[in-house]
């Protein structure tokens, strides 16, 4: 079905878009190089990058099961504060440890928004839904894409603070456009607030949503396939600027240019992708493109040229859009009772632990090994996640997926 120009989908599509700009380009590539400047090790390097992270694993999941309650717009809008105010704070900052707190801070936006907007994705279409989770992970991957493209060519001619404050014009925008553009009246019922409730039924409403979700067992395998997955992601989106830059030689314009092509091609293969896991069932796309992710991960550590890399780059964001167009439409086959937020929040809750992991463990291996040790990490997380999902599920077929034990 096409959508038409401003339609509920089109707007959550925008305000997604806008929001990935910001929230990207302070991530990659300025924060490992800003917070290296600030005099952090590896490891600590590592710690820092993750804080954003480690505050998902705390909200993710609540925010998601709250959404449930309070209504989708609410806690979208919760989220999207923090997109546009908290970036903001970088200008204050003198220190890694005063780098961290703000991190951590800024990982609120999309721990609050990330689940809830999959929901209300899910809430608007029952059928063809890894389809448009496709073309909603489209928009969103558009604006990973710019941001570090953006981010790495502003640090040739400025400074990081003065990038620090684009970022933050660039959120505010978003954060406009989502308080004047999303109406909660052009979303399903599922996803509006049904009445005024005692806090406590709202909890108990709560721990319903999560006890139903976490009950079943698949619900559970996909999640932590998709933290190895993510814990990849924070290993190569950390240590990927510094290797390039500080042994292959590189400047912070083609670092942002390769996670540009990374997000690229995840950009341009999500939908396809999304659609064959309508079309042939989650599991094998599942399987091959952790493995896809496996093989062009390590071989970052073989290539020394950068067209070659850009290849090798764009390989791995191939092998990204093959599992997460399948791993969050499962994710919403498998759920009960239209608990979308509720799952949406404990997949990302559990993939954040894997995204947080994945900086705290590279930047362990680069301190006492090396950067190459780093990435040979990762993919043999891929590859076991890819043989535990193997291992687990036995049915290919997305809504009666049979899990063993």
């Amino acid at each position: 079905m096409k959508e038409k120009l401003l339609s509920p989908f089109t707007l959550l599509c925008t305000v997604g878009f806008m929001a990935m700009i910001s929230y990207s380009m302070a991530r990659s590539p300025l924060l490992p190089l800003f917070t290296q400047s600030l005099g952090a090790d590896p490891a600590t390097l590592g710690f820092v990058v993750a804080a954003s992270t480690i505050t998902g694993i705390v909200f993710k999941a609540p925010s998601g099961a709250l959404s449930d309650i309070l209504g989708r717009r609410k806690v979208l809008l919760m989220g999207m504060a923090f997109f546009g105010l908290v970036p903001f704070l970088y200008l204050l900052v003198n220190s890694y440890w005063q780098l961290a707190a703000v991190r951590f801070l800024h990982g609120l936006a999309t721990a609050i928004f990330g689940p809830v907007a999959a929901a209300m994705v899910a809430d608007l279409f029952a059928k063809q839904r890894g389809e448009k989770i496709g073309w909603y992970a489209s928009a969103t991957t558009t604006g990973k894409l710019l941001g570090p493209l953006l981010g790495g060519y502003i640090l040739l001619v400025t400074e990081f603070k003065e990038a620090y404050l684009i970022v933050g014009i660039i959120g505010a925008i978003s954060l406009l456009i989502a308080m004047f553009g999303i109406n909660e009246n052009n979303f399903p019922s599922k996803s509006k607030p049904k009445e005024a409730q005692p806090v406590l039924s709202a909890l108990r409403k709560m721990r319903r949503g999560f006890t139903e979700v976490l009950s079943d067992f698949r619900i559970s395998v996909v999640s932590a396939v998709d933290a190895m997955s993510y814990l990849a992601v924070g290993a190569l989106e950390t240590f990927l600027p510094l290797y390039a830059i500080f042994v292959l030689g590189l400047d912070s314009g083609k670092v942002g240019l390769l996670f540009a092509v990374q997000a690229g091609t995840t950009l341009l293969s999500r939908p396809i992708m999304g659609k064959l896991s309508d079309t042939f069932g989650r599991k094998p796309m599942i399987i091959s493109g952790l493995l896809v992710s496996a093989v062009s991960l390590a071989a970052v550590t073989l290539i020394g040229n950068f067209y070659l890399l850009m290849v090798v780059v764009a390989v791995y964001g191939l092998g990204v859009a093959i599992t997460d167009s399948s791993t969050t439409a499962m994710i919403a086959d498998l759920s009960k009772a239209r608990n979308y937020g509720a799952a949406m929040g404990v997949q990302g809750t559990i993939l954040d632990i894997g995204h947080a992991s994945g900086p705290i463990l590279a930047g362990t291996m680069v301190k006492y090994f090396s950067y190459s040790s780093a990435f040979i990490m990762a993919a043999i997380f891929l590859i076991f996640a890819a043989l535990l999902f193997g291992f687990f599920v036995r049915d290919n077929q997305s809504n009666s997926m049979i899990v063993k034990g």
